[in-house]
């Protein structure tokens, strides 16, 4: 059996393979084009999240440095509330490290408590702030400086009716720390040795520690910010005026030295 292939067969052959070949060619430009283009977009894609790492790093690092202030910070914590215990109203100062700024209230024990939980729910839980209660434990003294020796045994036993009482008071405070799981510690009183009333710090040497308007508040409200002021290792400068008891009226106590 004999096959006859014309001009027209090969013609019609020879363009199919020239077809085929072009196609080829075709789809392997194609996937060469497709490639880097496909290698730029994955490159592309990981220079973005690069990028968006290093940003989320440095806003991290920018509210780290805004939280810890334009100094080193010298405590740990970011957030320091000083309490000074008492059967009616406490002293609780709030300290903010980032900027060194004080709020001082006088509370009563409920109001306390949720002051505080308010607090370290919007620092601690909400912004991840480091946070510490410090609350005056006045147990923690030897003796008892308040007596002066010409009480009698009765205004003697109402003494310590009342710092037994605030005791008390110290301790409940701490119990509820340690029920809420909110970081707490007990400090000792600090020594008294200012011009107030049994050597307390008046407001006039309390301002001009912490260079700051407090307005107006009691002895437990004073002491409390000078516990905060304290427990933060902050410099306790003051001139020689108020160390005299009588502040400059020339200079101002809010200048920095």
């Amino acid at each position: 059996m004999t096959i006859q292939i014309t001009f027209t067969d090969a013609a019609i052959s020879t363009a199919c393979i020239l077809a085929g070949i072009i196609y080829i060619a075709w789809l392997l430009y194609e996937v060469k084009i497709a490639v880097p283009e496909e290698n730029e977009a994955v490159s592309q894609n990981e220079a973005t999240q690069s990028h968006e790492t290093t940003s989320n790093e440095e806003t991290t690092k920018q509210r780290n440095k805004n939280a810890a202030g334009s100094t080193k910070m010298s405590h740990r914590e970011q957030i320091i509330i000083g309490i000074d215990p008492d059967t009616d109203r406490n002293g609780i100062a709030m300290l903010d490290m980032s900027t060194h700024k004080l709020q001082v209230q006088m509370l009563t024990f409920p109001s306390l408590l949720d002051f505080i939980k308010e607090k370290y729910h919007q620092f601690a839980e909400i912004d991840k702030w480091d946070f510490k209660v410090v609350i005056e434990a006045g147990w923690m003294n030897h003796g008892n400086y308040h007596i002066k020796r010409w009480q009698g045994k009765q205004g003697i036993a109402s003494l310590g009716v009342d710092q037994g009482r605030n005791e008390q008071v110290s301790r409940t405070i701490g119990q509820m720390m340690e029920h809420w799981g909110i970081p707490y510690e007990f400090k000792r009183p600090l020594p008294k040795c200012w011009h107030g009333a049994d050597r307390k710090i008046t407001k006039e040497e309390i301002e001009e520690i912490t260079l700051q308007k407090l307005g107006r508040l009691n002895q437990e409200g004073r002491d409390a910010a000078l516990l905060a002021w304290d427990y933060a290792e902050l410099p306790m400068r003051i001139t020689g005026d108020t160390l005299r008891g009588k502040p400059s009226a020339k200079k101002s106590i809010f200048a920095r030295k």
